[in-house]
Formats: structure tokens, sequence, C-alpha cells
């Protein structure tokens, strides 16, 4: 967990797949805090607005409605920001092309 502007972990970094009152989600997730009153206007255990702070470094922009018990962790969203769809393939293409490359050379230099 991280929170972008801070050292403190105040949310997820990624997004997660969730149960709350038997219901599925997908969000990123913060922490409980017992004194937040804030509304959870579309039931799906995260509030709706940030927990009051001056300080943008001390807000949790996802706070949980309730303790963190009511809710069923089912998977952690893979972020793929950063990467280009196929790159990965592409690199190891180039890599194993180098090799035959190398392999040739060197068998017809014996």
């Amino acid at each position: 967990m991280s929170y972008t502007y801070s050292s403190h972990n105040w949310n997820s970094q990624q997004k997660i797949v969730y149960t709350y009152k038997n219901r599925t989600f997908t969000n990123y997730l913060g922490n409980y805090w017992d004194e937040y009153t804030g509304i959870d206007a579309n039931n799906d255990g995260i509030g709706d607005t940030p927990t009051p702070s001056s300080n943008i470094e001390e807000r949790d922009n996802y706070p949980l409605m309730e303790p963190i018990e009511n809710y069923v962790i089912i998977k952690i969203v893979e972020s793929s920001e950063g990467t280009i769809p196929g790159y990965n393939i592409f690199l190891l293409l180039g890599i194993l092309s180098m090799v035959v490359i190398l392999i040739r050379k060197k068998s017809k230099g014996n």
C-alpha cells in the first residue's frame, strides 16, 4: 500500500477485487478510520470523500466504511502502467535472435 505524495501508506497502489456485503467490486482500498463520518452512496464499502485533513499527504482517498474484517480480498489487479503490449515477446525474440547469430558465427569460425 502507498500514497503518491507521502511516505505514509493510506491506500493500495493497485486496484483490488474484493467483496463487501456479498457484492463484488474493483477499486483502490484505503484504511478504516473509526472517526470517519463520510457517506458511501454506492454501497461499495469505500467512503465517497477523503478523510478530512488540511494536509494532502495526510488524506486517505479511499477510506473504508467498516473494519477490514468486513471485506474479502479476492485478488490484486496487476498494473499494466508503463508497459507496451507485446513488448516482452519482442524483447525475448530479439534476445533469442542474437543468441542464434552468435552461435552461428562461433560455429563458422571453427
